[in-house]
């Protein structure tokens, strides 16, 4: 399921608490929520001075655009304290993204490395496919390295990556892994033997990949 992060908030007031707002970047809405036991709630778009809505809890679909502010101003019951307003930012939590690197040549049943490097707050759960199986790897630090052993070449790609707030569903990140069966490899010709301070022999190297390791 989804993950959410925090709205900014930005508290104008002369008593009470704050909103709490659920907002990662690219949502389709956004769920505000301000302090309880008032009387009376009005929620204020002040980019439009247009009143969105009058209970506890406010859904705003579409989301505004980041750099708007939801003004709250709350109503006690009579003897409960002071009436206040409450001012919110919509700026978005960035969402999460993983930077891939390892593209390699190996040779049939050796092993490679795949890099991983993170943005946004630990932990972060991975999730990514070898094109036959999806798997998940929860990682708690950056850079994370990855040990493989593909029996064919394959190619990695990462599906969705989470942090403690926010989930990307399209991280753009893939690894290539080629291997190479080595019984093919390397047939070498030539050679012999030399005198001491001589030229050396010719030999004849075939069947050699560049990168092999």
């Amino acid at each position: 399921g989804g993950h959410f992060g925090y709205a900014y908030i930005d508290v104008n007031s002369s008593c009470g608490s704050a909103v709490s707002g659920a907002y990662c970047a690219g949502a389709k809405d956004l769920q505000l929520s301000g302090p309880s036991g008032f009387q009376q709630y009005t929620w204020t778009d002040l980019k439009t001075n247009r009143v969105v809505g009058n209970s506890q809890n406010l859904i705003l679909s579409p989301v505004p655009p980041v750099g708007t502010t939801m003004k709250l101003d709350l109503i006690p019951y009579p003897g409960f304290g002071c009436p206040y307003s409450l001012l919110t930012p919509i700026v978005p939590t960035a969402l999460p993204t993983v930077n891939v690197s390892g593209d390699q040549l190996i040779c049939l049943g050796s092993s490679a490395n795949i890099n991983f490097n993170f943005t946004g707050s630990p932990p972060w759960n991975l999730q990514y496919t070898d094109g036959t199986l999806t798997k998940q790897i929860n990682v708690n630090t950056s850079p994370f390295v990855l040990n493989v052993q593909p029996g064919t070449s394959t190619k990695y790609t990462v599906l969705s990556v989470s942090d403690a707030s926010c989930t990307n569903n399209n991280p753009n990140a893939v690894v290539n892994i080629t291997v190479v069966n080595n019984a093919a490899l390397f047939q070498v010709s030539g050679g012999g033997n030399d005198c001491a301070n001589g030229n050396g022999k010719p030999i004849n190297l075939s069947g050699s990949v560049v990168g092999l390791k």
